[in-house]
């Protein structure tokens, strides 16, 4: 038996990108690490923490959002939780 049915996505326009959550999702995991990065270096930076890694605000800061895009953008999140 042939399978005659074939599909073809169209082309999303740039509304519909700026309106998904392909786009918004990882922002606002981006964003959201941002935050706490700054609430972490501002909560340990009064208590002389020597960890090489966060003892420097903007490390720490980056560090945050780069996790939060990768929580987001694992492959994992993508399947629901399903891994």
């Amino acid at each position: 038996m042939e399978n005659s049915c074939k599909i073809t996505p169209r082309p999303k326009t740039l509304k519909e990108f700026f309106t998904s959550w392909y786009l918004w999702r990882p922002v606002l995991g981006i964003l959201t690490g941002l935050v706490i990065g700054f609430i972490y270096y501002y909560l340990v930076e009064f208590s002389g923490d020597k960890f090489e890694i966060t003892n420097d605000g903007w490390r720490s800061i980056l560090l945050a959002g780069f996790m939060g895009f990768w929580v987001t953008s694992s492959p994992c999140s993508r399947l629901g939780g399903r891994c």
